[in-house]
């Protein structure tokens, strides 16, 4: 999956769709990152100290300490997990790559896997190559895109992007736990005639992980979005999250069905997101830096 996150956009959010996703623990914004430093040694009097030996006690009310995006999306991830989120149901045109599911018996279901495959042929022929760059890119960059698209940055629109990685955090667990549950083998097991240009990644296909992040962090976001700004941005993040996840389809990565299973699953996630307190307080902070 699918949706490790290194922003590169002066943003130090971590994010990334890889699965495992390499949210950086550490935290640390890029404009705060190395910076050496030698120590000199007083040699004389007179001389430049060693160090500035000031300490700063504001008095009992300490400002608050500065939190990454990426990681205080953390805090809410603990809530989610105490919802029903292990009891999402797809429904049975999303499995009918399943022998024991589809009406028509392992039969049909083969047909079905045969058909999906079939179709990833026709885009690995007339498309790959075309995208390929965006492929590469949105492997573990893909929330660079969101973040472009609505001009996200931390002084402007912190809360914004916690909400943004909320949603790449609760996709990321709801993801993981349904690809352990169905283990489906990814098309280029099937198919090694698809040659994924990398990888694959080594997790099982359904739902896609990219598919299932992109579409919650449009979701999440389009929580925010105050009414008149709606109509600006909502059609532009649908179709972001469609092509990501169709991107993943052109690369091999993932059948069709992952990619519907992955939509299915975002709105099942933002459903129970709804029921939190917490997040509810989230998106009246993200909205009102938009006001």
């Amino acid at each position: 999956m699918g949706m490790g996150m290194g922003m590169g956009m002066g943003m130090g959010m971590g994010m990334g769709m890889g699965m495992g996703m390499g949210m950086g623990l550490g935290g640390t914004p890029p404009e705060l990152g190395l910076h050496p430093l030698t120590l000199q040694f007083t040699l004389a009097p007179n001389a430049p100290p060693d160090f500035p030996d000031d300490i700063l006690f504001p008095g009992p009310d300490y400002p608050d300490e500065k939190w990454d995006p990426a990681l205080l999306a953390i805090r809410y991830l603990v809530d989610f997990s105490a919802t029903n989120w292990q009891a999402v149901a797809f429904p049975v045109a999303l499995r009918s790559w399943m022998g024991t599911v589809n009406p028509g018996g392992p039969v049909a279901a083969e047909a079905f896997v045969r058909g999906e495959i079939s179709d990833l042929q026709v885009l690995m022929r007339d498309a790959r190559e075309r995208y390929l760059t965006e492929i590469v890119v949105q492997h573990d960059g893909a929330p660079e895109y969101w973040a472009s698209l609505l001009g996200l940055d931390r002084k402007t629109k912190f809360w914004n992007l916690v909400l943004l990685n909320v949603a790449l955090r609760v996709g990321e667990l709801a993801v993981m736990f349904y690809k352990y549950q169905y283990h489906r083998p990814r098309p280029s097991t099937l198919s090694p005639g698809l040659c994924v240009p990398f990888g694959p990644p080594a997790h099982p296909a359904f739902p896609s992980g990219h598919a299932t992040q992109g579409r919650l962090m449009t979701l999440c976001l389009k929580e925010a979005l105050p009414a008149v700004l709606r109509p600006n941005y909502e059609n532009a993040l649908d179709w972001l999250a469609d092509r990501v996840a169709v991107n993943r389809e052109r690369g091999g990565f993932h059948y069709k069905s992952d990619s519907d299973a992955g939509k299915y699953l975002a709105g099942e996630c933002l459903t129970r997101l709804r029921t939190l307190p917490s997040f509810t307080a989230l998106v009246a902070k993200a909205a009102a830096e938009w006001v």
